[in-house]
Formats: structure tokens, sequence, C-alpha cells
């Protein structure tokens, strides 16, 4: 896995720590995506290496994730039941984050406020349908961030360069 920076014309570099696992492609395995995708999570090397363990046979997608690194599918690999395959490498691209304030209509900051956002740029209009983008968040380490005591969070990093909509939301308020 490589750390690519955000504008073009930088140097990807190996990235240490990143998440990686995969999503099984087609119906089969379905119900049990969510086991399957936290049974193979691992974490790269320093140099950008790793090994997933427990890769049913057939095609399945790497997904990865890193701090201030939009989340991203690699590339699609074709396995075979208890052999080695090698992928190959794939970028995670440094992303902007926001920092942000939640207020209720009195002003007071609210804790625990839960913010989300499309982890994913969508488009392209391919017919690469792939469940990967929604269960990448089943890796136990994803978390969409949480307001804090004073009500603030930090959001992102968040993919490609257009607008993005951030939905926030708490127990007991009413979105406005």
């Amino acid at each position: 896995i490589l750390s690519a920076p955000a504008q073009e014309g930088g140097e990807a570099l190996p990235l240490a720590g990143a998440l990686v696992s995969m999503v099984p492609r087609g119906l089969r395995h379905l119900r049990l995506a969510k086991e399957i995708v936290l049974a193979a999570c691992t974490t790269t090397a320093a140099d950008g290496t790793y090994a997933l363990v427990g890769v049913p046979g057939g095609t399945v997608d790497l997904v990865a994730m890193a701090p201030e690194h939009v989340p991203a599918k690699g590339p699609l690999v074709r396995s075979l039941e208890g052999a080695t395959t090698r992928a190959s490498d794939f970028a995670l691209v440094r992303g902007p984050q926001l920092r942000g304030l939640v207020r209720s209509t009195s002003g007071a900051p609210i804790e625990g406020a839960q913010v989300r956002w499309v982890l994913l740029e969508v488009g392209g209009g391919g017919a690469d349908l792939s469940l990967a983008p929604m269960l990448a968040q089943a890796m136990k380490e994803f978390e969409f961030p949480h307001s804090d005591a004073a009500g603030c969070f930090v959001a992102g990093p968040f993919p490609g360069q257009g607008e993005h909509v951030l939905w926030i939301s708490r127990l007991g308020y009413e979105e406005e």
C-alpha cells in the first residue's frame, strides 16, 4: 500500500500502519461478508506490504484505510482457496479534513453527535459493482467521528475534489 499526495506530481511512498482487508464478490458469501472482512483484516508493515489470511477462493476486492487518507477500494484479486496470490500495489490518497462545531438552537454545544459523509468517490458510471465501499465500514478500527464535550469534531478525509455533504445526528435532537 502506498501513500499518495492529494495533488498530482508528488511521489507515492510506502504506507505503514494502513488497515487492509478484502470483500468477496458475488452473493455466495454475502451473509458472512462482515465476518470475513473482520477475520481477514491486517496492518501494513513499514514497507507497505501486508498478508491477508483466510481469503476465500474466488474474486475479492481489497479495501484499505489509514489516518489522514481516504479509504479506498484496491485491485480486484482472483484467488484460489489455500493458495498465495499477489495483488498489485494501490495507493491511498491524502484528503482534506474539516473541523466543525455542533450546537443546539440555543447555542449550547452538543456532545456525542455523529458526523457522517460518503467515504468513497462516487462516479465513473462503470458496470463494476462492488460491496467493498459499504463493507469497509465493518473494519473494527473504522468509526465515524462524534462531537466532543465542547461540540467539536474533525471529519474526513474526504474523497475527490467536489463538494461534500455532512450528516450530523444525535438522539433527542431534530435536524434543521
